[in-house]
């Protein structure tokens, strides 16, 4: 069996300030930003009544972009060592288990067939949905590149606010992705975060009063 593909990825804390600064970069540590992107996500995240997916670090959400109808189902794995499993696969925006399985692509039946196996597929419901204006900068250094993102999360209808800096490694290695994290932290004075963000805000939610 082929082995699954794995998110190497960095979050730190974010502020207005370190988004002001990060927006003004034309380098850092030797790797240039070659392009600037704008993007709405809207991530609708599912697991079971019981949170067995959230329990051991795993996630599966259905991410639309700036309102497009076809969005993609994502199912991440624990984390491991600084990366996850990560398995991707075209679905409807706002789509749920029963459309996921008459989708016919080979991710998506992968990422079923998964669930399936588990014994959650029928007990998944829609957790939470986190909406995130992201300004994206593509970073590359020769033949390497990562993005780094500046992410504004909130809870759909709460007065819920978090920043974060995330970056993202798409070619090259985890060296280099070590150290330019350890630059930005540095150079931006950011904290790593170790919670996930969808983690960090259904602890929110548990902890605030009903």
């Amino acid at each position: 069996m082929a082995e699954k593909p794995r998110e190497i990825e960095a979050k730190l804390s974010g502020s207005i300030e370190s988004f002001r600064a990060l927006e003004r970069l034309e380098e850092i540590a030797g790797w240039r930003v070659v392009e600037r992107h704008s993007v709405e996500l809207h991530d609708a995240y599912w697991d079971t009544p019981d949170r067995r997916l959230g329990c051991t670090g795993r996630t599966l959400r259905v991410r639309a972009m700036d309102g497009a109808p076809v969005g993609e189902l994502t199912y991440k794995g624990a984390p491991e060592d600084g990366g996850r499993t990560e398995e991707n696969a075209s679905a409807p925006a706002g789509s749920g288990p029963r459309d996921w399985e008459r989708l016919t692509s080979t991710e998506a039946k992968q990422i079923v067939t998964a669930l399936h196996e588990q014994g959650i597929l029928a007990a998944l419901r829609l957790d939470i949905v986190l909406l995130n204006p992201r300004r994206e900068l593509v970073l590359r250094k020769g033949d390497s590149e990562e993005v780094l993102s500046l992410d504004e999360v909130r809870i759909e209808s709460q007065p819920y606010l978090r920043r974060y800096v995330e970056l993202e490694l798409k070619h090259g290695s985890r060296e280099e992705h070590d150290a330019l994290t350890h630059a930005l932290q540095e150079r931006f004075h950011r904290r790593p975060i170790k919670t996930g963000k969808v983690h960090a805000a259904r602890q929110w939610l548990e902890r605030r009063p009903s």
